[in-house]
């Protein structure tokens, strides 16, 4: 009996005499009430005959589960792709009716390839206005509740805020955050997007933060803030910082250092951007469309730039690409000034020939560009204090090297000035030595909380938390850290 109802050792006999399978390692009729109903039907089949219809009746079975798996697997691409156009979409910050027009677009696309089957399964996407306003919305409460899961999980978080004006006027404090767990993994995300429809005074921020962060726990794990430096952020008494010391929040306030880096702004080399201001002007206002006149006379003359580049204060990171053009085009410039311009224009074609400015022009469109390479490096996500304060001080010790004169002598770290001057080797003049010396002083002090803060971190990344001094990290103490031995940091 027992080899009898053994399935696996009598499957022949199960499948052709009982009409039994198995399927997904469980028995499966292929005829419902086979002795009541259907034994009459199938009994007088034998041998070949039998076998033939029981492969298929098999052949259905699968045929039927395949049919709803791949309904199934059809239907969850579909649900997929709905959610993907519904993100780019909004990344685009289309209006949410153009995703019926990208399903009619995948739909042709998948035609004009010849696959049918595609452009139907691009027809199942759901992207209608109403379908992609839900789909934004159950995507916006994912990524509250992950957020939420990040901000309860963390040990220490620390803010980074930024006040701005959108194309609408309307003032919005964006709230960032980057957090730390026990096992020191690193969280950066967009907390808060905050709309200050009335006024954005330091009482306005303050409150603000207050909402967005008690929401998660409050101050309690708060363990540094940076703001964008305006006087709304800064202010002792009625700033935002102000107002969090005088409310218990001991935490430290640090100024963004990349405006802190702006010594661009200290160097007194106005009169040389007033005269590229004033010329960039003149050729690109509407005077007798000198625009399409300058443009044509550098193809005519195979210009290494095809025109200038405006230049404005608060966009200061475009002075190094707006004097770099002006000084490839310091011969062609005072050409077109004199020929295609009508006003009077010797007292600049004066300066462009001079050799004292262009030495000023090259000189500052070089420091210019070590100012930009440095804000690059303060940039971007997931760097840790100790990469700024390694960024900081190295571009501290280059400026000493700068004011050294023999560092021509194996770098060049003005390459525009050599271009002055051929088979020479260019010294800095006495005024650039001092401005060069001036920065290298001032820096410091601009980031002297900065300074502070990090040297404090690179303390404990070089030796442990309660090592006595004179101590090395290897000299038998544990230089396992925790994430307390950081806080503040």
């Amino acid at each position: 009996l027992d080899h009898e109802c053994n399935f696996t050792s009598n499957r022949w006999r199960w499948e052709t005499v009982y009409l039994f399978t198995e399927f997904k390692g469980k028995p499966m009729c292929l005829v419902l009430h086979y002795n009541t109903t259907q034994k009459d039907k199938y009994e007088k089949c034998t041998g070949a005959a039998r076998a033939a219809i029981v492969a298929d009746l098999k052949g259905k079975i699968h045929r039927q589960h395949s049919l709803f798996t791949k309904t199934t697997t059809v239907q969850e691409s579909a649900l997929k792709a709905s959610y993907v156009v519904t993100l780019e979409l909004a990344k685009a910050k289309k209006p949410l009716s153009d995703g019926e027009m990208v399903k009619r677009c995948a739909i042709e696309m998948a035609r004009s390839f010849g696959d049918d089957n595609m452009a139907t399964n691009f027809g199942t996407v759901s992207l209608s206005c109403r379908t992609v306003t839900q789909r934004i919305f159950n995507i916006r409460q994912h990524v509250e509740e992950k957020l939420n899961d990040v901000m309860n999980d963390c040990r220490y978080f620390s803010l980074v805020l930024d006040e701005g004006t959108d194309v609408t006027d309307v003032s919005q404090l964006l709230i960032f955050t980057r957090t730390i767990d026990s096992s020191f993994e690193v969280h950066e995300e967009l907390l808060k997007l905050v709309s200050l429809h009335d006024t954005t005074k330091g009482t306005d921020i303050f409150n603000a933060v207050k909402t967005v962060v008690n929401e998660h726990g409050g101050f309690s794990k708060l363990s540094a803030i940076v703001t964008n430096g305006a006087p709304s952020m800064q202010g002792r008494r009625t700033g935002f910082a102000g107002l969090l010391y005088q409310s218990g929040v001991g935490c430290p306030v640090l100024h963004c250092i990349i405006h802190q880096a702006l010594c661009v702004k200290t160097i007194n080399f106005s009169q040389v951007m007033g005269v590229v201001t004033k010329v960039t002007n003149l050729q690109g206002g509407n005077r007798a469309l000198n625009p399409r006149k300058f443009v044509a006379f550098l193809e005519e003359v195979n210009a290494a730039y095809g025109d200038l580049q405006m230049h404005t204060d608060i966009r200061w990171m475009s002075r190094r690409k707006c004097l770099e053009r002006f000084f490839a085009l310091r011969t062609e410039l005072p050409v077109f000034l004199e020929d295609c311009v009508r006003c009077d224009t010797s007292a600049y074609c004066h300066k462009l020939r001079d050799t004292a400015f262009l030495y000023d022009m090259a000189f500052l469109s070089d420091i210019t560009s070590h100012l930009n390479n440095l804000s690059i490096q303060l940039q971007g996500r997931c760097q840790t204090v100790s990469d700024l304060y390694a960024h900081m001080s190295a571009f501290w010790r280059k400026l000493a090297l700068f004011r050294d004169k023999n560092t021509y002598l194996f770098i060049q770290p003005f390459p525009l000035l050599p271009l002055l001057v051929l088979l020479t080797i260019v010294c800095l003049s006495g005024e650039k030595h001092t401005t060069v010396g001036y920065e290298q002083t001032q820096m410091p002090k601009r980031h002297k909380t900065f300074q502070l803060r990090s040297q404090e971190v690179v303390n404990q990344l070089i030796r442990p938390a309660g090592a006595s001094d004179g101590k090395s990290p290897g000299s038998g103490k544990s230089t396992d850290h925790t994430v307390e031995s950081f806080k503040g940091n």
